[in-house]
């Protein structure tokens, strides 16, 4: 499951890049993914090889921006499911 969340996540940072650049709104969503694009960077360049004990920090991160981004699609969706005469 971690690991689709990642790669959720990989796939998500051009989406909340263009996002930002087309609405010039500073979302939770774009500033974490910021802040781990640029670390996983630093990262790389100080050491090299198969050391994953470094992403460790950021897992946590990373699910918690791919949960917000896919809050509202999710919602809207199961939203559309739900009976009309169920009150909530």
């Amino acid at each position: 499951m971690l690991r689709g969340f990642k790669i959720l996540f990989v796939i998500l940072i051009p989406f909340h890049t263009i996002a930002f650049i087309r609405k010039k709104k500073i979302t939770p969503q774009f500033i974490i993914t910021v802040i781990v694009f640029c670390t996983s960077i630093l990262q790389a360049m100080a050491t090299y090889g198969t050391n994953a004990r470094f992403s460790f920090p950021f897992e946590f991160i990373m699910v918690i921006s791919v949960m917000l981004t896919l809050k509202e699609p999710v919602s809207k969706l199961v939203a559309g499911y739900m009976p009309r005469n169920v009150v909530v």
